[in-house]
């Protein structure tokens, strides 16, 4: 949880999201929730219809299709050649429709612009998220806590909230203590994250494997199934890995390519997101298979709704 400014004068209540188990704990008080994760819009979405709390903001401390043809709007992916691309058109075409969908003021749109900010963290919204949320239930508020004060918080633009409780929708931080300390060393783990051969063999220890763990998809589920599958098969034989120099020289141009697409954060060695397509080929490619599930003229066309 975020370390504060005065935190000890606040005659409220602090909790991490983990914590709140508990809804009542929100029961006609003014709540601030802390965040711009899944885990920040759930507890919004909550709040907001069930109506127990008297007010609740949500304050920001983060600076659509997903079918082949959105590839082609982004930066080639790692192991692609260059090609001619629609990115820029693509991109503010994009911008224009989802600002004007969830009618979004100038203050709210992202620092980052599209294709960039896609990168930096994302969620799915479900209905109920859309029908208590956008329509101004829970006012968002783009700024960082300054300090606490006895009935609320101080944001650093000089603003107050009001607050009872102050909810930490923050995220957390991965760890790798559970392994032994060699192991550790032979991960390689970068300020940006763990990258990996396919995102789940190291180079260097290939007799571990991560399966979902390290990745992170717009369709998680599906991933480590695929994941799943790849691990199988290299267990079973039916599947080989190159030799290490070559897994290595892969997860190298990795980093280069993610370093330059991608925004700074700490798990960067992990994102994928919109390339989830151009990864799941790769997967489904290794186990012998074709991406594509129609041919020809055919395919052409199903490239744009596959």
């Amino acid at each position: 949880m975020l370390l504060l400014q005065n935190e000890a004068e606040f005659k409220g209540q602090c909790t991490h999201a983990k914590h709140f188990t508990d809804p009542s704990l929100a029961d006609n008080k003014d709540v601030v929730v802390v965040g711009a994760g899944k885990t920040a819009v759930d507890v919004q979405t909550m709040l907001a219809a069930s109506k127990r709390a008297r007010s609740v903001h949500g304050v920001s401390i983060r600076s659509i299709v997903f079918n082949r043809a959105i590839v082609d709007m982004l930066p080639p992916y790692y192991t692609s050649k260059p090609s001619a691309q629609a990115g820029t058109a693509g991109s503010l075409l994009a911008g224009s429709y989802i600002q004007a969908d969830f009618n979004l003021s100038a203050e709210r749109l992202p620092m980052e612009r599209l294709p960039r900010d896609l990168f930096s963290g994302s969620q799915i919204l479900d209905n109920t998220a859309a029908k208590w949320i956008m329509p101004g239930a829970v006012p968002t508020v783009r700024g960082s806590i300054q300090s606490f004060t006895a009935n609320g918080i101080l944001l650093q633009d000089g603003s107050f909230l009001r607050a009872d409780l102050v909810l930490f929708c923050t995220g957390y931080t991965k760890s790798y203590e559970y392994l032994p300390g060699t192991l550790r060393a032979k991960l390689d783990l970068q300020k940006d994250g763990l990258y990996l051969y396919r995102n789940i063999i190291p180079p260097c220890i290939p007799n571990l494997a991560f399966i979902g763990a390290e990745v992170s998809t717009y369709n998680n589920i599906l991933t480590s199934g695929l994941q799943s599958l790849w691990l199988t098969a290299l267990l079973q034989g039916r599947l080989q890995l190159p030799p290490v120099q070559v897994m290595q020289a892969d997860v190298k141009e990795q980093q280069r390519w993610k370093r330059k697409v991608m925004p700074a954060q700490q798990h960067r060695g992990c994102v994928l997101m919109l390339y989830m397509q151009c990864y799941h080929d790769q997967l489904v490619t290794d186990l012998g298979h074709s991406p594509y599930r129609k041919v020809g003229a055919i395919r052409c066309l199903w490239l744009l709704a596959a």
